[in-house]
C-alpha cells in the first residue's frame, strides 16, 4: 500500500529534508497517523508562531493543513459554539487563556477540531541552534523584485523563510497536482502590512518552487485579518496557535527545571507548568495526538 507521504528525498534540502523522512518514518511505523487530503479541491492552511520572548528558550512554528471540502461539521460547530459560549467575539488564543468565557468554551472548541480532517504539525526549534537560513546576501545581486526582502529585520526573514519552506515541503508530501491552496497566517510581523505581505508570497513562490515538483492550482495566502466578522477564520488559526503556545511553554519549563518528557517515559510534569498547557497537552495525548 502507498504511503499518504510521497515527498520526494531531496538530500540538498538538509534539515526540511529531513522533516520529510520523518513524517515518511512516522507513517511506517503508525499506519494512518497522516491524513488522506488529496481528494478535495482545496486544502486550507492556518499557521501561527509562539515563542518570540526572550524567556523561551524554544521557537514555536505551527501548522494546521485539512481538506477543506470535509470541514461541513466544524464549520457548524464553531458557528454553534460562537453562538452559545461566545456570543461577542472574544478571540481564541493560548495568551488569553486566563479568561474564564474562554476556559468554558476551550473543551468544546478543542472537540470541534478533532472533526477536521487534516494534519497539526508543531515544528521547535531551541534557540541555540542559531540561524537555519544564511543571511549573507548581496543586495546588489538581487533583482528588483526581491531587493526589498533582503531588508527585512533579520529575525523576521528567518522566521518567514522558515515558515515559507516547512509549508512547502508539507504541501510536497499530502498535495496533489492541480489543488487549489489557501494558506492564512497569523497577522503577525511577517505580513505587517500590504508591502511585506506582497513580498511575503513572492518570497514562497520562489521557495515552493525550488521544492514542490508538482503543479498547484490556485496558491494564495491571506491573514487573520481578512475574516470576515464569524470568527471561522480566526478559530481555524486559532487552533496551531494553541499547539504551538502550549507546546513551546510546556519544553521551555521543562528545561527550566533541567528535565525532559521521556519517549514513551512517563515523566512528572514541572509543576510550574502553567494550567492551560497542562490541560491543551492532556487533551491532545488523550485524543493519540502528540
Amino acid at each position: 500500500m502507498r504511503g499518504r507521504w510521497q515527498a520526494p528525498d531531496r538530500p540538498e534540502l538538509g534539515f526540511v529534508n529531513g522533516l520529510g523522512r520523518l513524517l515518511h518514518n512516522a507513517e511506517l511505523t503508525r499506519p494512518g497517523c497522516l491524513p488522506d487530503l488529496r481528494s478535495g479541491p482545496l486544502l486550507l492552511i492556518g499557521s501561527d508562531y509562539s515563542g518570540q520572548h526572550k524567556t523561551s528558550k524554544y521557537e514555536a512554528l505551527s501548522f494546521l493543513i485539512a481538506d477543506w471540502s470535509k470541514s461541513n461539521s466544524w464549520i457548524a460547530k464553531q458557528k454553534a459554539i460562537r453562538e452559545v459560549l461566545m456570543p461577542d467575539s472574544r478571540r481564541f488564543g493560548f495568551k488569553h487563556m486566563r479568561d474564564g468565557v474562554r476556559r468554558t468554551a476551550l473543551p468544546h472548541f478543542l472537540s470541534a477540531a478533532e472533526s477536521l480532517t487534516g494534519l497539526l504539525l508543531v515544528v521547535l526549534i531551541h534557540k541555540s541552534v542559531g540561524k537555519l537560513f544564511s543571511a549573507n546576501v548581496d543586495i546588489a545581486d538581487l533583482d528588483e523584485r526581491r531587493r526589498p526582502i533582503a531588508t527585512w529585520p533579520p529575525v523576521v526573514l528567518e522566521r518567514a523563510m522558515c515558515a515559507a519552506t516547512l509549508v512547502s515541503v508539507i504541501l510536497s508530501g499530502l498535495s496533489r497536482q492541480g489543488q487549489d491552496v489557501l494558506w492564512i497566517t497569523d497577522a503577525d510581523d511577517v505580513v505587517a502590512n500590504d508591502n511585506r505581505h506582497r513580498q511575503f508570497v513572492d518570497m514562497f513562490s520562489n521557495v515552493s518552487s525550488n521544492v514542490l515538483k508538482i503543479n498547484l492550482g490556485h496558491m494564495r495566502i491571506a491573514t487573520t485579518a481578512s475574516d470576515e466578522g464569524g470568527r471561522c477564520v480566526e478559530d481555524f488559526v486559532a487552533i496551531p496557535d494553541l499547539a504551538a503556545g502550549a507546546i513551546c511553554d510546556a519544553m521551555s519549563t521543562y528545561q527550566m527545571a533541567e528535565t525532559r518528557p521521556g519517549n514513551r517515559i512517563i515523566t512528572p510534569v514541572p509543576e510550574t507548568l502553567r494550567d492551560t498547557t497542562r490541560y491543551l497537552l492532556l487533551w491532545w495525548l488523550s485524543q493519540g495526538g502528540l
